[in-house]
C-alpha cells in the first residue's frame, strides 16, 4: 500500500476510535457506574471495555482493535470479530457480577476432563472449587493469560520438585487429593494430580503425544517392564479414576526416586468440558446476549462504514507474496498465520521453557554395561 493509502487507513481506524468511545456507551447500554470505554493503552486505535466485578476487582478487555499491517488492513473482518468476542466477554461478566461469586459462575466456566471426574467423584461443590483456584487475568485480542495454582499441604515426592509442584498455593476444598493447574478467563484445567503416594497422573500441554503416570520406585519388576510398552496400562495399576479410560503404556522410564510411564488413550482427561448444572447462568448468558445484538448491528456497521476500503465490499483479497518474506508465509495455506499477542506468554510455550529450565532432583537411572557399579 502507498503512504496516502496508509494514512488514510489510519484515519479511519482513528475516526472508528473517537466514534466508538463517543457513541459505544449509549449502543450498548453500558452501567456507567461499573462499565466504561477507554482508550487501549497497547493499540493506538484501540477501545477497551473495562467493567468492574465487585469493589477491588475490574476485568479489562478489548472491544475495537485495528492492526496497521499491511497484511492486516484488510477491511472490517477481523475488528467486527474482535467486537463479537468482546461482547460476549462482556454478557459474562455481567451474568458473574449479578450472582456475587469470587469466581466466575460455575455454569460458565469449563475444566477438562480430568478435573470433572475428580470433582465429581469427590462430591466436592463446583462453585467452592472455581472460587479456591481462579484468579483474573489479562485479557488481549485472540487470547487470555493464565493464571497458576496448586494445593496446599504437603506433595508426593513423586511430583515433590516437579514444575507442577512450584505454583502459587491455594486453599481447596476438603476431599479433593492433591492438585496442580491452571486458569484463563473461562477455563481451570488440572495437570497434575496426586491420586494415591504411589500414583501421580501429570499432563504437559506442550505435548500432544500422551501423558505420564509416575509410580513409586520398585512397583513393578524389571520383567514386567521390559514388556510393558504396548500394553493396556490396567494389566499392571488399577485405579477407579483410570480403570474406565482405554490407556496404553507408550514407553517406561526408571527414574531414581520413581518410575514414569508415557501413555496413550486418554485424550479425554484433557479435553473441555462442562460440569453437571448451571442451566441458569447459561439462560442468564443468552438472555445478555439478546440484549446486546442491536448495540452490535450498529457498531457492526460503524466498523464497516469506517474500514471498507473505497471500492470493495468486506475484506480485500491480499497479495500475500509481495507483503511478507517467504518464511513468514504457512507453507500449508500460503497465506500468514494469526497475528500473536506479544503480552503474554500462551501455556504450551510457558511449561515447554519452564521445563527446559528446571531440575526436579529426581534424573533417570541409566544403566552402562561398561560400569558395572550403574546396576547396583
Amino acid at each position: 500500500m502507498s503512504e496516502a493509502t496508509t494514512r488514510a487507513y489510519a484515519a479511519a481506524a482513528e475516526a472508528l476510535k473517537l466514534n466508538v468511545l463517543a457513541y459505544g456507551g449509549t449502543l450498548l447500554d453500558l452501567d456507567v457506574f461499573k462499565e466504561r470505554l477507554t482508550e487501549s493503552a497497547e493499540d493506538p486505535y484501540g477501545v477497551d471495555i473495562v467493567v468492574e466485578i465487585r469493589p477491588g476487582l475490574e476485568i479489562t478487555f478489548p472491544l475495537v482493535t485495528t492492526s496497521m499491517k499491511e497484511w492486516r488492513r484488510r477491511g472490517p473482518g477481523s475488528p467486527t470479530e474482535m467486537l463479537v468476542r468482546a461482547l460476549g466477554r462482556l454478557a459474562m461478566v455481567r451474568v458473574w457480577r449479578s450472582r456475587g461469586t469470587i469466581a466466575p459462575p460455575a455454569g460458565l466456566l469449563e475444566v477438562n476432563g480430568l478435573g470433572k471426574a475428580l470433582i465429581e467423584r469427590t462430591g466436592v461443590d463446583p462453585q467452592a472449587f472455581f472460587d479456591a483456584v481462579w484468579s483474573p487475568v489479562r485479557i488481549g485480542d485472540k487470547y487470555t493469560d493464565t493464571a497458576d495454582w496448586m494445593s496446599e499441604g504437603a506433595v508426593t515426592p513423586l511430583l515433590s520438585r516437579a514444575p507442577a509442584a512450584t505454583r502459587k498455593t491455594r486453599q481447596l476444598p476438603e476431599g479433593l487429593p492433591w492438585l496442580s493447574g491452571y486458569s484463563n478467563l473461562n477455563t481451570v484445567f488440572v495437570e497434575a494430580v496426586a491420586l494415591d503416594e504411589r500414583l501421580a497422573v501429570l499432563w504437559r500441554p506442550q505435548d500432544a503425544s500422551g501423558f505420564e503416570v509416575r509410580l513409586a520406585p520398585g512397583m513393578m519388576p524389571d520383567t514386567l517392564l521390559a514388556a510393558a510398552p504396548g500394553r493396556p496400562f490396567r494389566q499392571y495399576v488399577s485405579h477407579p479414576l483410570l480403570d474406565r479410560l482405554q490407556l496404553r503404556i507408550v514407553s517406561v522410564r526408571q527414574h531414581q526416586k520413581s518410575l514414569r510411564l508415557k501413555l496413550d488413550g486418554g485424550s479425554t482427561l484433557w479435553r473441555r468440558v462442562r460440569l453437571k448444572g448451571g442451566n441458569e447462568e447459561r439462560a442468564e448468558l443468552k438472555q445478555e446476549i439478546r440484549m446486546l445484538r442491536d448495540g452490535r448491528r450498529h457498531l457492526e456497521k460503524l466498523i464497516a462504514g469506517h474500514l471498507t476500503l473505497p471500492g470493495q465490499r468486506g475484506d480485500t483479497e491480499v497479495p500475500w507474496d509481495d507483503i511478507l518474506d517467504e518464511d513468514e508465509i504457512d507453507e500449508f495455506t500460503g497465506q500468514p498465520g494469526p497475528e500473536v499477542d506479544h503480552g503474554f506468554e500462551g501455556i504450551s510455550g510457558r511449561r515447554y521453557h519452564e521445563e527446559r529450565l528446571h531440575n526436579d532432583g529426581d534424573p533417570p537411572i541409566r544403566f552402562d554395561e561398561n560400569d558395572p557399579a550403574s546396576y547396583a
